[in-house]
């Protein structure tokens, strides 16, 4: 079998249509889709992978963020605590109907890098304590 050649602009190009059509249906329904990017300092690398996301989402139709910390953020910095409204099946899980639940963001890295965020959910009573105290009294 003889080799094929293939456009690989011709082949992106099919691939942004489709998914600016699922896009297109999926914001018919309310449901808008994005990504939201965390970098610490202004690694060059990462500075040009982040904008070419950024110009990625743009073209498709995805929202996007970028949140730029400093080189020398500590890490409690990267953690959000906050008092939230339960969502949906937290409420069941924590038994937490109408009430707010404390919700824990936390970007982890590695090698200085952030690559992951992981949110936790907290019973009710965690949503009287305040930023400070959680910070002087990490989990």
């Amino acid at each position: 079998m003889a080799a094929k050649i293939i456009s690989g602009q011709e082949i992106a190009g099919q691939v942004y249509a489709e998914l600016r059509e699922r896009l297109r249906r999926l914001q018919e329904r309310g449901i808008v889709p994005g990504l939201a990017m965390v970098r610490v300092g202004q690694d060059p690398a990462s500075v040009s992978y982040m904008k070419q996301k950024e110009k990625s989402c743009q073209e498709v139709g995805i929202r996007s963020e970028t949140i730029v910390f400093p080189e020398d953020t500590p890490e409690t910095r990267l953690l959000r605590f906050e008092p939230v409204q339960a969502p949906a099946p937290i409420e069941l899980v924590l038994g937490a109907a109408g009430r707010e639940v404390m919700c824990l963001q936390r970007v982890y890295s590695l090698h200085g890098h952030p690559f992951a965020l992981a949110r936790a959910w907290l019973p009710p009573a965690a949503a009287r304590v305040s930023w400070d105290e959680a910070s002087r009294n990490p989990i």
